[in-house]
């Protein structure tokens, strides 16, 4: 049974439509921003799997660690990327700043999860963002977890979980907020051979997982580059990458 919320502005952020949620999550009370990486919210999945919502929990907790690295952070400064498909460019300073949340109004909202039962052909999650007064600015996120997510958050493959980290934070890249606008957008990135803020931030952070956990074979900037900064490949979900994984 869906809860219902009332949203004044709503905006899927590119990575495909909306897909039909199992539980809506209800509105935020609470969603005053300040310096830093705001807290999430897993009580949409919760209600319907607790289990899996604890998997996610500890992935997105595990996420928020690699993002706290030294080895992501030097990452994502030494790059350019652009913010949008085929938009101008943008230095990776900025955009770790943004990302860190610089300020009350540069940064992540609030972050509440749920799931769908749709499956991964065209993507592994979906990002909204939201406002909880009509005409207000955005100041909460809801990211829609496809079931492929969900089931590399709880494998016990070390290349499935980073696979699962690199969906936590390429959505979070859509859930900041600069100035009242939406700034890290991908839609229609087919096509678009740039390296961009979503995509590379989650390639990143996938790749600084696999060389934490001591399982990372090859150079950190041609591991971002194998598992893709402007697609991602699910191909790099399992340990043999020459082979296509059933992840």
């Amino acid at each position: 049974m869906l809860r219902t919320m009332t949203l004044a502005f709503v905006w899927l952020a590119g990575c495909g439509h909306g897909p039909p949620l199992i539980v809506t999550p209800t509105a935020p009370q609470h969603v005053e921003r300040g310096p830093g990486i705001p807290i999430a919210d897993y009580s949409a999945i919760e209600a319907v799997d607790p289990g899996r919502a604890s998997n996610w929990q500890k992935v997105v907790e595990a996420a928020r660690r690699v993002i706290a690295s030294d080895d992501f952070q030097t990452a994502v400064k030494a790059r350019t990327l652009e913010a949008v498909t085929h938009g101008p460019p943008v230095g990776g300073p900025d955009v770790l700043a943004a990302y860190l949340g610089a300020s009350s109004v540069r940064g992540q909202v609030i972050t509440q999860y749920t799931l769908t039962t749709d499956g991964c052909g065209r993507q592994t999650a979906s990002t909204g963002v939201y406002s909880t007064t009509a005409g207000g600015a955005y100041n909460y996120a809801i990211v829609t977890l496809n079931t492929c997510t969900l089931e590399r958050a709880a494998s016990p493959d070390v290349f499935a979980v980073a696979c699962a980290l690199n969906t936590t934070a390429h959505e979070l890249t859509h859930s900041v907020i600069v100035d009242g606008t939406q700034p890290y957008q991908d839609g229609g990135h087919k096509g678009d051979s740039h390296p961009m803020v979503s995509y590379t931030l989650g390639a990143i952070a996938q790749c600084v997982y696999l060389k934490q956990a001591g399982k990372l074979t090859m150079d950190l900037d041609a591991c971002v580059r194998r598992v893709g900064e402007h697609a991602f490949d699910p191909g790099t979900c399992c340990a043999d990458w020459s082979k296509r994984c059933n992840q």
